[in-house]
């Protein structure tokens, strides 16, 4: 059936549930699994431009160590149960697209991952990046509430 999971991770509580729900129908399929967090780069503002030297390189190297944490404590929890992993960390300002993105250059059959379940006009001015990996992807895509 399935033999290759990615599952995106921010590292939320929301998240990690999803990661534990995703690396169980990994287990359960027999199939291994693409841990993937993206790192987006923040806008730095500010009136000098002196006071932002290095601001940016020091923030994503912060963003990126953050990032390894959590897909390292999810490849543990993995190798606990014994499904074969690996993990990306990638760079980008659109994280549908990233995951999306990664998705087919891993070669995965299915995108596991979580959802806010927000609606209405909040959905609408914040957008859902599940919903956009819905639309775009491929491949099927399960959600986790």
């Amino acid at each position: 059936m399935y033999h290759h999971v990615l599952i995106p991770t921010d590292g939320s509580d929301l998240s990690a549930k999803a990661v534990e729900q995703g690396l169980q129908l990994a287990k359960a399929l027999g199939a291994r699994v693409t841990l993937l967090s993206i790192v987006e780069p923040q806008p730095l503002v500010s009136v000098e431009n002196v006071q932002l030297a290095g601001m940016g390189t020091d923030f994503l190297e912060i963003a990126h160590n953050e990032a390894k944490a959590v897909l390292g404590e999810a490849e543990s929890r993995a190798e606990e149960l014994g499904v074969a992993v690996e993990s990306i960390v990638a760079d980008g300002t659109d994280a549908a697209g990233s995951i999306v993105q990664a998705a087919d250059e891993a070669g995965c059959d299915l995108i596991a991952m979580g959802s806010r379940g927000r609606s209405g006009l909040t959905a609408l001015v914040l957008g859902s990046v599940t919903m956009r990996v819905l639309n775009e992807s491929t491949v099927p895509v399960i959600v986790y509430r």
